[in-house]
C-alpha cells in the first residue's frame, strides 16, 4: 500500500537530502549567466515534489550528457544541483540520467556556456568509440546491480521494532554490531553489509557513539530512519545450527537483509499528535509495521513500573493494524505476524537484583548473567502480573496486564517467543577471565550517570540477546525452526 505524502514544507530534510540543497554548496556567483536557469530548475523540483512526493536527486552539470551512468565523483569539477524529471541531459544519484536541464531554460546558457559543449564533444572516432564502450559497461552493471538488488529483496526480511519511548529501540539497534563481533556468542559468527550510504552512516555513527561511552540520542517525533543491514553468518557449532551439522565441521551460512525504519516511540501513542508527531510519520511506522513478516515488541520494565503506561503504546497500534487488515479483506483471528517479545534492560541493577531474588538468573560460557530463553516467558509473565517486584505499587497491574493479554490475544501464541535483553550488557572490571566468580552482584551496572540526569556507558559493551532475536525470526520465517 503507498502511503499520502505531505507538502515539502512540513518535511525538512534528511540528513543526505540536506547535504544536496543549494545552500550547501557554493557556485552560483562563480559562474555567470546560470542564476535564471537555476531558479528554474528550483522551481520545477518544488513543483514535481508537490506533484510526486519524490525527493531531489543528485547531478552532474558538464556539458553534454556524459557516457550513460557516470555518476558523482566520475568527472572533475562537477557540481550537485537538483533534479525533477527524467530525461537526456542530467545524471542523477544513482548515475542514471535525469532531466537537469529542459529546453525552456536552455536559453540561459548561451555565451561561455556554447564554448564548453564545442569543447566537450568527441573529436575523434577513437573518443566516440570509447564513449560507446563506456556506455556499454556500464549498462552491463547497471543490470548486474539490479540483479543483485533483486536477489537481496528476495531474502529481504522486513522487521517492525515496536516499543514506548524509552525502551531502547536506538540503542538496540547500535548494539547490533557490537553482537555480531562478540568472540563469545554462541550465535555463530556474523559480519554486517550496509545497503545504502544512509545505512552505511548510520552502522559508523553508532558504532562511534557507543564506543565514545554515548547512548545514541533517541529518534525524534518528526523523524524516520530507514536502514537496510544485509546479515551474512555462519551458523555452524552455533546454538541455531540445524541438526547434526552443530557438531560437523564446515559452513553453513545464513543470509538476511534487515529493512526497518525507526521511529519515537510517541509514534505508537493514544494520541501522537499531542507528543508533536507529524501525521505522515504516523501513517509510516504503522505501514511499515503492516508490511513487515516479523516484529520485535520491546517492553521496558522500568518505564512500566514508573509510568505504567505500556498500554498506551499497544493500544492504538493493534487496533488501528487491524483495521488495515480488515479493510484489505485480510481478517483473520490473529495478525499473521511473528512476534519476538524483548524484555529490555536486563542490566539495569533493579531489574537484575529482582530476577535475582525471583530466582531466575542464570550465568552463561563467558560469565554473564542471563534468562534463560526458555525462562523468558515466565518472566515477562511475573512482570505483567505484578508479583515482579517486592514493593508493590498503587496502580497495580492493570497496563502490564492488558498487554501481555492483547498480545497472546492478537497475535498467534504459537508464532510468539520471548527474549531477556540488554543492549549494553553488564561491566567488566580489568582483570576479567570469563568466569561467574569474576561477576560482582555488587558492582555491575554497565552505565552511569556523569553530569545531569544523561547516562553514560561505562565500560565495554556486551550486548545480551540483541542478535538472537533476529536470528530466530530469519529462521521461523525462513521454515527452519
Amino acid at each position: 500500500m503507498s502511503e499520502p505524502r505531505e507538502p515539502r514544507a512540513e518535511r525538512p530534510p534528511s540528513r543526505d537530502e540536506h547535504q544536496y540543497l543549494p545552500s550547501s554548496y557554493g557556485g552560483d556567483a562563480d559562474r555567470p549567466g546560470e542564476a535564471a536557469a537555476e531558479a528554474d530548475l528550483e522551481q520545477q523540483d518544488d513543483d514535481a515534489y508537490q506533484e510526486t512526493g519524490s525527493a531531489p536527486r543528485l547531478i552532474i552539470e558538464q556539458g553534454d550528457a556524459p557516457p550513460s551512468g557516470f555518476g558523482p565523483g566520475s568527472l572533475p569539477g562537477a557540481r550537485p544541483s537538483h533534479s525533477a524529471g527524467a530525461g537526456a541531459n542530467g545524471y542523477a544519484r544513482n548515475g542514471r540520467p535525469g532531466n537537469a536541464y529542459p529546453d525552456a531554460g536552455a536559453s540561459a546558457y548561451s555565451g561561455s556556456y556554447s564554448a564548453e559543449r564545442e569543447a566537450s564533444q568527441p573529436s575523434s572516432a577513437v573518443e566516440r568509440s570509447f564513449q560507446d564502450s563506456a556506455q556499454g559497461l556500464r549498462s552491463d552493471y547497471d543490470e548486474l546491480e539490479d540483479d543483485n538488488l533483486r536477489r537481496m529483496e528476495r531474502d529481504s526480511v522486513k522487521i517492525g521494532l515496536w516499543g514506548s519511548p524509552g525502551s531502547g529501540k536506538t540503542t538496540f539497534l547500535a548494539a547490533l554490531r557490537h553482537a555480531t563481533i562478540d568472540v563469545n556468542s554462541q550465535s555463530g559468527r556474523w559480519g554486517i553489509f550496509p545497503l545504502n550510504k544512509l545505512s552505511s552512516r548510520l552502522l559508523v555513527d553508532f558504532t562511534h557513539d557507543m564506543n565514545q561511552g554515548n547512548f545514541p540520542e533517541a529518534t525524534l517525533p518528526g523523524e524516520t530512519t530507514a536502514l537496510k543491514w544485509l546479515f551474512v553468518g555462519d551458523l555452524a557449532k552455533s546454538q541455531f545450527a540445524r541438526g547434526r551439522k552443530r557438531f560437523k565441521l564446515g559452513k553453513q551460512e545464513s543470509r538476511f537483509v534487515l529493512d526497518l525504519i525507526d521511529v519515537s516511540g510517541k509514534a505508537f501513542g493514544y494520541k501522537p499528535d499531542e507528543a508533536f508527531v507529524p501525521d505522515w510519520v504516523v501513517k509510516q511506522a504503522l505501514q511499515h509495521l503492516y508490511g513487515a513478516r516479523g516484529l520485535i515488541y520491546l517492553f521496558d520494565p522500568i518505564g512500566e513500573r514508573d509510568e505504567r503506561n505500556s498500554l498506551e503504546y499497544v493500544n492504538r497500534t493493534v487496533v488501528e493494524l487491524k483495521e488495515i487488515y480488515a479493510r484489505a479483506a485480510r481478517a483473520e483471528p490473529h495478525l499473521p505476524h511473528y512476534l519476538s517479545v524483548c524484555i529490555t534492560k536486563f542490566d539495569h541493577p533493579d531489574v537484575f537484583q529482582e530476577a535475582r531474588r525471583n530466582g531466575f538468573v542464570n550465568f552463561g560460557p563467558d560469565g554473564m548473567p542471563r534468562v534463560l530463553d526458555e525462562h523468558a516467558e515466565a518472566f515477562f509473565d511475573l512482570l505483567c502480573t505484578g508479583k515482579f517486584w517486592s514493593r508493590r505499587h498503587e496502580q497495580g497491574d492493570r497496563s502490564a496486564r492488558y498487554v501481555r493479554n492483547e498480545l497472546r490475544n492478537s497475535f498467534d501464541p504459537k508464532k510468539i517467543e520471548y527474549f531477556v535483553t540488554s543492549s549494553i550488557g553488564f561491566w567488566k572490571p580489568p582483570g576479567w577471565s570469563g568466569g561467574s566468580s569474576d561477576f560482582n552482584p555488587d558492582d555491575f551496572s554497565n552505565y552511569r550517570r556523569a553530569g545531569g540526569d544523561r547516562p553514560s556507558i561505562r565500560g565495554a559493551i556486551s550486548p545480551i540477546n540483541v542478535l538472537e532475536p533476529l536470528i530466530r525470526l530469519q529462521q521461523r520465517l525462513d521454515g527452519r525452526m
